[in-house]
């Protein structure tokens, strides 16, 4: 849905960078009532510490990839592709993530796992590389006339 929308609005606007903007302020917008609720009903405080700054960024800047990326490759590798991609990046670092420990005790990385990684790039692969069904391809000699839009 997310992939869409900013693609829309990329072409409606003028550019991802634009549609990478305005999805982030609507984000951050939409994203205060959650942070007054926080804050007045459970009495958890706002902290700004220093030290996290370097972790807000990386996080900025992975975000605004992830954003403008969703305006740009849909158009280029059709939507389940860019989903599929999406989704290997999430399988792999989740699988570092898990192996390493680093969210809870460690999980293995085993050979289920690595197949299973390894089995989402060639089936995106598959899937994107069949010819579109919306233009039919002419036979040797023959023209397809396509309906004219008004």
């Amino acid at each position: 849905m997310q992939a869409k929308c900013n693609s829309q609005l990329s072409a409606n606007i003028g550019g991802p960078a634009r549609a990478c903007i305005i999805c982030a302020a609507v984000t951050i917008i939409g994203g205060i009532p959650i942070q007054a609720y926080i804050f007045f009903d459970t009495g958890v405080p706002f902290e700004f510490i220093l030290e996290d700054w370097p972790l807000w960024t990386l996080a900025g800047l992975q975000s605004a990839f992830y954003t403008g990326s969703l305006a740009v490759l849909p158009a280029k590798l059709g939507y389940t592709a860019t989903y599929l991609a999406i989704m290997f990046g999430k399988l792999a670092s989740s699988s570092i993530l898990d192996a390493c420990g680093m969210m809870s005790s460690a999980q293995p990385f085993t050979v289920q796992r690595a197949l299973s990684l390894v089995l989402v790039l060639p089936g995106s692969g598959l899937f994107s590389s069949q010819p579109s069904a919306d233009v039919p391809e002419p036979s040797s000699g023959a023209t397809v006339e396509l309906p004219s839009q008004l």
